[in-house]
């Protein structure tokens, strides 16, 4: 375990309070990673606490981008890739009244009645359940967050 400048890690999550200009209005987050089971909590999130969140969550036949604000889900859209031990590349982004999730390449469900969360304040890196703690299931190359929404033509091009 470590604990210095912001960062925590307990068992294979990481918890870094060093957010800084993300703003949960609007923004993106990109991560690169394989999953070697279907994370209940996610390969990573933005987070204040399990009411204010915005999730990427690999599974076998899907990856998905969960959204809560302020306790209420706000979206659960799904990719429609998804696969375990298979290198994925997934792009979400979100701001009012949208969010979309890209998964190697290919577009997802786009959500059009969002309320972004209210408060980002942590950003986690590892599966986290938030109501069970830590799920070590994944390994994590890349993870990139954005202070803006990014358009789908953006996600589909980083994440190709």
């Amino acid at each position: 375990p470590m604990a210095s400048a912001g960062a925590a890690r307990n068992a294979d999550v990481l918890t870094y309070s060093g957010v800084g200009n993300v703003s949960a209005a609007a923004g993106a987050m990109y991560v690169e990673g394989f999953s070697s089971v279907a994370l209940v909590g996610g390969f990573a999130a933005i987070t204040d606490t399990v009411n204010n969140r915005v999730d990427i969550r690999p599974g076998t036949a899907s990856t998905s981008l969960i959204i809560s604000s302020g306790g209420v889900l706000q979206a659960n859209i799904s990719s429609g890739v998804g696969a375990l031990s298979t290198l994925l590349k997934c792009g979400v982004s979100w701001t009012t009244n949208s969010a979309n999730i890209v998964v190697n390449g290919t577009a997802g469900t786009l959500d059009t009645s969002v309320t972004p969360p209210a408060s980002l304040t942590l950003i986690q890196v590892g599966g986290l359940d938030g109501a069970t703690g830590s799920e070590p299931f994944a390994s994590i190359r890349n993870l990139r967050i954005y202070n803006r929404a990014l358009s789908a033509a953006e996600l589909v091009a980083m994440t190709a």
